[in-house]
């Protein structure tokens, strides 16, 4: 349940440019609550991102000790959201094993057609590989 506060909050979250740029929502969790977002009138994009589903378990294993069947159970509610998300919207999907190179030109490209700018060396940047511990 959300009250009227929560969805003014939501709405200035959306609207306020930080940095004179959009905001940025990266939180699997979102996905959760999609429908909360969905109701606001302030436009915004959604762009998914997938991962296999061994390595975010393993990831979460290490990361916050939970069991890899918990993990395994957390990816399928997560995705499942996403898949919905994306049969009901056509959100676009990106597959977060690609290699950093096609990972930063696909979301880029995504984003370019979902009419946002996106500054890719900036993505790159922040696209570490050396903090992506666990494959599929």
């Amino acid at each position: 349940d959300w009250s009227t506060e929560h969805e003014r909050e939501r709405d200035r979250l959306l609207a306020e440019p930080i940095d004179r740029r959009p905001a940025l929502l990266k939180d699997p969790r979102t996905l959760l609550v999609l429908p909360f977002w969905r109701a606001t009138s302030v436009p915004f994009r959604v762009l998914g991102i997938f991962r296999h589903p061994l390595a975010v378990a393993r990831s979460l294993a290490t990361s916050r000790d939970l069991a890899l069947g918990e993990g395994l159970a957390l990816w399928r509610a997560h995705n499942s959201a996403l898949l919905a998300e994306h049969r009901a919207h056509g959100t676009p999907l990106v597959d977060f094993e690609l290699s950093r190179a096609e990972f930063v030109a696909r979301v880029g490209e995504l984003c370019r057609g979902l009419g946002a700018l996106v500054d890719e060396r900036a993505l790159a940047d922040a696209h570490e590989e050396r903090l992506v511990h666990h494959d599929g």
